[in-house]
């Protein structure tokens, strides 16, 4: 048994010595169920060892090995456990992780508690077209009725994201954040992140505003936006809710007129009823940047009441099991913001909870956990940020990509999480040997190309050479280039989590499932009004939810 050492803390099964290469998709589903439904007692049975048999608190996510080079494969399980920690999943592009987060999520919602996706392939506008989970979502709603399932924004609920920002650092630390995407997005530095963060410190004052003189009860992102647009409407409405609290006989007079001075006092101070003066063009520049990376349409619409649908509720989520999909367009720039206006608001009430939340309505805080596909490509915000930290207050975090991030920040607070997938630091010689052998060298380019407006407010490109070019050409590195996965040919895939003693950490999963290569057609069959219980059972079983169960001759 000392073969199975490298992965035997989350083996539930004998290793199938038959599965010395990858399975190939087959012809046909019915070569695999043929095999499925073969006599178990046949000990010559080659499927025999690879049979799905769900058990409580553990997800199955397919066959793997502790190296990619052994010739065994292994039923891997994964313990829910290890969900309250940070994992990744790699792989090349097109090998089948989303794919194999299908059963993820499904596991994860029997036994762990409320996920939230965050995907990046909502179609041209963010909707259900051509979204990665939407059937798997409708299907776990008909498995689990007591299962609620969110889509925001254009889907079947709006969120307001100003509703929690009731104090001080609550706010200042939200705007903070849209600035931190902002600057990141277009790549800005100098004066040009300078001028971003002040626009973040107009639009706080502007929401402070909002929360006291407004007839809202709630602010709404669509009237903040509005606020940006128009300094000269803000001024004039300051001047009158000012002459109007003068005239006011109550004790909150003088409260509310320091209140008003204070505002109008941080508004001149950042310049935003000057914005029109020649001379102001760079702040000019970050206040349109702050009100292009809200105004979205599509955001402003669900993010205020609207009368069909339901107004999401966070403690909705906290305390009842949900499935949450925010979905990401990736062809606007303002749908950079989806993910994090949602997750920090999430992380805020988390934190305002405590790491021992209170019951409510006799319910208990349900674990959390994020899932974020393709977080290459999406804003992470906070929670992205938060590496282990989380663990204690029971949220989770799961990143997929093709790569490490290309983020250089984000890869030093969380160089503990990415560590092994391209071994950037020293001791895991057996990986970047791998790297080395299975990878096209392809040397990460010296210089990089940034946008910066003139004083002028004409954007121009200049190139700048990167700070990390030195330790991407180390000798632990052997220098494999964002996203060049996709040239390597067939990849197996990675899971890694800090959770795991060292020399455990790496376990390379095959995204070359034969049942999964079904799941497209098998979760539209299930949810055919005429869809049979064997057809319902076949889908529980590739999800790893249920054994497979053949019609009886």
């Amino acid at each position: 048994m000392s073969d199975l050492s490298p992965i035997k803390p989350i083996l539930l099964a004998q290793p199938s010595n038959n599965l010395g290469t990858p399975k190939r998709i087959p012809q046909s589903l019915q070569s695999v169920l043929a095999n499925l439904n073969s006599d178990d007692d046949n000990a010559d049975n080659p499927y025999d060892g690879d049979k799905i048999k769900p058990g409580k608190n553990k997800i199955y996510l397919g066959q793997a090995a502790s190296y990619p080079e052994t010739t065994t494969r292994y039923p891997f399980w994964l313990p829910v456990d290890l969900l309250s920690t940070h994992l990744f999943i790699g792989g090349a592009i097109g090998s089948g992780k989303t794919t194999v987060l299908l059963r993820l999520i499904s596991g994860a919602l029997k036994w762990y508690g409320t996920v939230i996706v965050c995907e990046a392939k909502g179609g041209i506008n963010g909707g259900k077209e051509g979204a990665a989970f939407t059937d798997l979502a409708d299907y776990l709603q008909q498995k689990f009725p007591d299962i609620i399932c969110y889509r925001w924004p254009r889907g079947n609920c709006c969120f307001n994201p100003l509703q929690y920002l009731n104090n001080p650092q609550d706010r200042r630390e939200f705007f903070a954040m849209i600035a931190q995407v902002i600057v990141e997005h277009y790549q800005l530095d100098g004066e040009t992140v300078a001028v971003v963060y002040n626009a973040a410190t107009i639009a706080e004052y502007l929401l402070i505003y909002l929360q006291n003189f407004e007839s809202e009860k709630i602010p709404t992102l669509r009237k903040l936006v509005h606020l940006l647009y128009f300094p000269d409407k803000v001024k004039e409405k300051l001047k009158k809710v000012k002459e109007n609290a003068a005239r006011q006989e109550t004790s909150l007079k003088s409260k509310d007129l320091q209140l008003l001075e204070d505002i109008e006092q941080q508004l001149n101070m950042a310049n935003f009823f000057y914005l029109n003066q020649p001379q102001l063009t760079l702040t000019r520049r970050g206040v349109q940047l702050f009100k292009d990376m809200l105004n979205h349409e599509d955001l402003l619409e669900y993010t205020e009441p609207h009368p069909d649908l339901k107004m999401l509720d966070l403690d909705d989520i906290l305390y009842h099991r949900a499935l949450v999909i925010l979905s990401q367009p990736l062809s606007k720039s303002s749908s950079n913001i989806v993910g994090p206006l949602f997750l920090d608001n999430l992380l805020t009430r988390i934190l305002e909870l405590g790491p021992n939340p209170q019951p409510k309505d006799d319910k208990p805080r349900e674990k959390i956990l994020a899932i974020l596909d393709e977080t290459h490509r999406i804003p992470v915000g906070t929670l992205g940020l938060a590496g282990d930290y989380l663990r204690e207050f029971n949220v989770g975090l799961v990143e997929v990509a093709p790569t490490i991030p290309d983020n250089q920040k984000r890869w030093e607070q969380n160089k503990h999480v990415y560590q092994t997938l391209l071994s950037l630091s020293p001791g895991i010689p057996t990986l970047t040997n791998l790297m080395r052998d299975r990878l096209p060298n392809l040397p990460i380019s010296p210089t990089i190309q940034r946008y910066s407006p003139n004083a002028s407010g004409i954007t121009k490109v200049r190139l700048e050479k990167r700070e990390d070019y030195e330790l991407s050409l180390g000798e632990d590195n052997p220098g494999v280039a964002n996203r060049s996965l996709q040239m390597s040919g067939r990849f197996t895939g990675l899971l890694q989590s800090p959770q795991l003693q060292e020399e455990r950490k790496l376990f390379w999963i095959d995204f070359e499932d034969e049942l999964l290569a079904n799941i497209k057609t098998l979760l539209k069959d299930a949810l055919a009004p005429d869809a049979t219980s064997q057809t319902r059972n076949l889908v529980d079983y590739v999800l790893g939810l249920d054994e497979y169960k053949p019609l009886s001759s």
